[in-house]
């Protein structure tokens, strides 16, 4: 995030948010610039985590000194922006809730910088990692506040819950139901159930949080699996933990069709547990090493996922993790094959995908990865095919005329009214929205095509993945245009 996001202040326009620079913040940003030295661990930017710890510690000794107070309130509503778009699509399709009443749900906590902080402790953070937890504890937090008041406008409990938290909460008459919807066959329904009744039976004897659990917990509710299916081959703490999941998938199936984002692997809380995401980051940094470390664990997720041998796998996990069509969906675009077959299907190839960028973290960068789930593994293919979705669209934008890339700068990067854009091109206002929907219908059939040669895939004409193409395009363009056309 941009130093100039501590002096930027919210603008609502007509039917649009629009940030504005306010002079006597970027006045004193600049000023600390002078007498600030940037950090020198690695992230992104050193000069915004140098301004940011100092003006955290100014925070701390002057909670009301309202210029401080201001800097703070800017990079709250920047932060609420962001996670406001992360959460959107957990929403799905069923919900009359968009980007800007997010938004403003999430900016009351902007309000008071010093609350919002004041559980924030230092003394847990390694040395080199005081802003990338910053910024982790900051949008965890505003997730924390929205999810609540999210569920209750809504009604639907099933936003932000992890699998293993609604596997927790559903009795055994929900879960046997949600595994036999899932197309589980009755042998696997009752081994799940024993499983679960063994998970219950754990946890109301420990009396703690699910979130909190070890591999240890696990473990231990193994071993009182086994002890009771003496006959069965014995299952590890990794099999429990594993089902578990999947039965808080087919909860989630059963009640709130699917439509996880990225933002999933935020879902636990547990300390000892080491992610994928925490030690190979998808930001590069200034470090070089950790750069290089990057860029060789995307292009080993693209070599295993370009090595595929079935191109309909290919096309399985695109349709579901590229377009984030419900699994419904995906059967349909390819040829109406059962849904619980795709479930079928999903479900082995990220355990697939799980073992194998497991192994190549341990044998390449001698890290040993603990407690990877499936919830990570997810996490990573949704990134990955955001990054072939924006490749698909930088080349539609390539292919523009200048003319056109220049107008399109102008409304979505510049965020010009189209009044103003009409006179500058000597236009009238339908005619410049006229030209700006012709070049969009442009990039939407120019990134459909692009996929379709990819991936191979003839979709289907009035189908959900179609019709999923202009959203993303909308969702993407601005972020595109800012990276890729300046």
């Amino acid at each position: 995030m941009p130093i100039e996001n501590f002096y930027t202040l919210l603008c609502v326009e007509e039917d649009r948010i629009l940030w504005r620079i306010d002079p006597r913040l970027q006045r004193h940003i600049e000023m600390l610039c002078q007498i600030i030295q940037p950090v020198n661990y690695p992230v992104n930017d050193p000069w915004e985590a140098a301004i940011a710890r100092y003006l955290f510690e100014q925070l701390r000794q002057h909670p009301n000194d309202e210029l401080i107070r201001t800097h703070w309130i800017a990079f709250l509503l920047r932060r609420c922006e962001i996670v406001a778009r992360r959460i959107l699509p957990l929403l799905g399709d069923r919900h009359h809730i968009g980007f800007d009443d997010l938004f403003m749900m999430a900016s009351v906590a902007a309000i008071n910088p010093a609350r919002f902080f004041n559980n924030f402790d230092e003394n847990r953070i390694q040395q080199g990692f005081w802003y990338p937890t910053f910024i982790r504890f900051t949008d965890i937090k505003l997730k924390h506040l929205l999810l609540p008041e999210l569920r209750r406008v809504t009604g639907n409990n099933m936003p932000g819950q992890s699998n293993l938290g609604l596997a927790a909460r559903s009795s055994r008459t929900r879960v046997k139901e949600a595994l036999e919807h899932s197309g589980y066959t009755k042998a696997q329904v009752d081994r799940y159930l024993d499983a679960w009744n063994c998970f219950k039976e754990y946890k109301d004897a420990v009396n703690r949080g699910v979130n909190s659990f070890s591999s240890q917990d696990f473990q231990n509710i193994a071993a009182r699996y086994n002890e009771l299916n003496q006959d069965e081959t014995r299952v590890s703490g990794s099999d429990i933990k594993s089902w578990l999941d999947d039965i808080g998938e087919a909860i989630r199936r059963l009640f709130d069709p699917p439509r996880t984002s990225f933002w999933s692997h935020f879902c636990s809380q547990s300390d000892e547990e080491i992610s994928i995401l925490i030690n190979i980051p998808f930001e590069t940094s200034y470090d070089e090493e950790m750069e290089e470390n990057v860029s060789k664990f995307r292009q080993a997720i693209a070599n295993l996922l370009n090595g595929l041998q079935e191109i309909q796998e290919k096309q399985l996990l695109f349709l579901r993790y590229g377009l984030e069509l419900k699994q419904g969906q995906v059967a349909s675009e390819l040829g109406g094959v059962h849904q619980s077959t795709i479930s079928h299907h999903l479900s082995h190839l990220n355990h697939r995908i799980l073992s194998a960028l497991s192994n190549w973290v341990r044998e390449e960068l001698q890290v040993e990865v603990s407690s990877i789930g499936l919830a990570e593994i997810k996490a990573v293919l949704f990134q990955h095919y955001a990054e072939e979705i924006d490749r698909f669209l930088q080349n539609s934008i390539s292919s523009l005329d200048e003319q056109n890339r220049e107008l399109l700068n102008l409304f979505y990067v510049v965020r010009r009214p189209l009044s103003d854009i009409g006179q500058m091109i000597q236009r009238t206002e339908r005619q410049v929205r006229d030209r700006l929907n012709s070049i969009q219908q442009q990039l939407y059939s120019k990134t459909l095509a692009q996929i379709q040669a990819e991936f191979n895939l003839n979709l289907q004409p009035n189908g959900a993945a179609i019709k999923s193409i202009p959203a993303i395009v909308e969702t993407r363009l601005e972020t595109i245009l800012q990276l890729y056309v300046h």
